[in-house]
């Protein structure tokens, strides 16, 4: 059994007092309390009436404590909210089961369909999800291909018309769960194949194919390509081969070079005798034919296909309600939607002044300003590492990362390989630094720099063209105050807008 975990997206505490400068006193001591007293008390009501190792949701309790005595307004705050509390929040609690009970529907198995979407249109998590665990998505696909593939292939065939919905998928999923995705989408199509055919196993070990494609990106290439191609639930007209033809000129569009040119590429890796490839890829060398794919879900030639690299932008698609209503399931926007994104590194402002010259040593700049994508991402990606350590930082995990780096929100994250020894080596000095700078930690370590404020909540939001930064306090902020450098404002060269931080 896992121990409980809550996740409240916003309190709001509202008081009617006779006059402003009551208000003003008011304001004040109401946050003392609910930091002190009333946090504990709502914990302890959610454990308490919380199923264990379940999610449960609500979208809204109110409760209404009644009149307050202000000479005993810690007393009467505490003592009145546990047991009304508990009583709305039982009933709300029953309300939803007893409507998911009606509609027979799995409130695990809608959450999840609501993350996969989520992320893969957005790169974010919806609000309520753990984005602390890097693995999250593949045990996501893990538990929807397990207990409601259908659901899951049909929300699939919806995100890979979303511009890079499905490369986004791709490069944080592990092949096992592509495999297992590829058999679901081809087992509920009308394909002739079976779920892990020798072709794709084939394409995923030749990156040579393309002139200066990394491993990696090669990967992303092979799997987005024969995925929306599994999305097509009519069969080629030639079977096998059409299949595989069709799946071909995808990856050369998310390749970008031509089908021919790929092909040909193909003798490096698989060999010079087409007729020695595996399964059915000598057929299509032999007879391409006029491969243009149109867009998923379509035959190929009904539309025109953007490439991956977009990213989708706007407002979300009907298709994924329309995807999910076909297999009785819907998507609550109540749970997905946000005005905030919630970060769980906000105290990776504190760094700012220490990022420029980071990223000259790791040799990603050219004049304060990153040489490339590639050396872009990178840098997005080594900010998160500075505030976990963890080698494989989750897309999902850098909406501050992508602020501080000038990154856009909406674009498909590629991190490249793991970090390197070096890219470690570089990241611990540079905390090193960042702890000698500020007298006042003394002989802090770098554990202890980052869990006492690199990991930290906050919430992030755009206002007025700029970011806004929320952090969450702790007792131990005090300090920030003795440290030779403010957080009021951030704004790098290479940043596409302020940063405000409220801390």
């Amino acid at each position: 059994m896992t121990a409980p975990r809550h996740q409240i997206r916003r309190q709001i505490l509202e008081v009617t007092v006779q006059d402003r400068e009551a208000a003003w006193r008011l304001q004040t001591e109401l946050g003392r309390i609910h930091a002190q007293r009333l946090e504990a008390v709502i914990d302890r009501c959610c454990t308490e009436l919380g199923a264990p190792d379940r999610l449960q949701r609500v979208a809204l309790v109110e409760v209404d404590l009644g009149q307050i005595d202000p000479d005993h307004l810690e007393r009467d705050l505490v003592d009145k909210l546990s047991p009304l509390l508990r009583e709305a929040l039982a009933a709300r609690i029953r309300e939803e089961d007893e409507k998911t009970a009606l509609r027979g529907e799995d409130p695990e198995v809608l959450s999840r369909l609501e993350l996969v979407a989520s992320f893969a249109r957005t790169g974010n998590l919806p609000w309520w999800a753990d984005s602390t665990r890097p693995r999250l998505l593949d045990e996501t696909l893990g538990l929807l291909l397990e207990r409601a593939a259908r659901p899951l292939v049909a929300l699939i065939r919806a995100l890979q018309r979303e511009g890079g919905a499905l490369t986004r998928i791709v490069r944080h999923s592990r092949d096992a769960q592509l495999w297992a995705l590829f058999g679901a989408l081809v087992a509920s199509s009308q394909a002739d194949l079976p779920p892990m055919p020798v072709e794709l196993v084939a394409l995923l070990r030749a990156h040579r194919a393309v002139a200066g494609a990394t491993p990696d990106g090669f990967r992303a290439c092979v799997w987005t390509g024969a995925l929306r191609t599994a999305c097509l639930e009519e069969s080629p007209s030639d079977g096998r081969v059409g299949f595989w033809r069709d799946a071909l000129a995808r990856i050369a569009l998310q390749a970008g070079v031509s089908l021919g040119a790929l092909l040909s590429g193909l003798h490096a890796p698989l060999g010079p005798s087409p007729s020695a490839w595996p399964g059915a890829l000598g057929a299509v060398m032999q007879s391409p034919g006029a491969a243009a794919p149109g867009t998923v879900g379509q035959r190929p030639g009904a539309g025109e296909e953007r490439p991956v690299r977009e990213t989708g932008k706007g407002e979300p698609s009907s298709d994924l309600a329309a995807a999910a209503a076909g297999e009785d399931l819907s998507l609550d926007p109540a749970y997905g939607d946000a005005d905030e994104v919630h970060v769980d590194n906000a105290g990776l402002v504190v760094l700012w002044p220490f990022l420029g010259h980071l990223f000259e040593r790791l040799g990603l700049f050219a004049d304060t300003q990153f040489k490339d994508r590639r050396a872009l991402h990178r840098a997005a990606g080594l900010l998160q590492h500075l505030c976990t350590g963890d080698l494989e930082p989750a897309e999902y995990q850098l909406p501050l990362a992508r602020v501080l780096s000038g990154m856009a929100m909406t674009e498909v994250f590629d991190f490249g390989p793991p970090v390197t020894e070096a890219e470690a080596e570089e990241c611990v000095r540079m905390l090193t630094a960042a702890i000698a700078s500020a007298p006042i930690l003394g002989e802090m370590s770098i554990a202890g720099f980052r869990g006492s404020f690199l990991i930290r909540k906050g919430a992030l939001s755009g206002r007025d063209g700029t970011w806004l930064l929320r952090v969450e306090r702790a007792s131990y902020d005090v300090v920030l105050d003795r440290f030779p450098w403010g957080m009021s404002w951030v704004k790098q060269p290479w940043m596409e807008a302020p940063l405000s931080v409220e801390w």
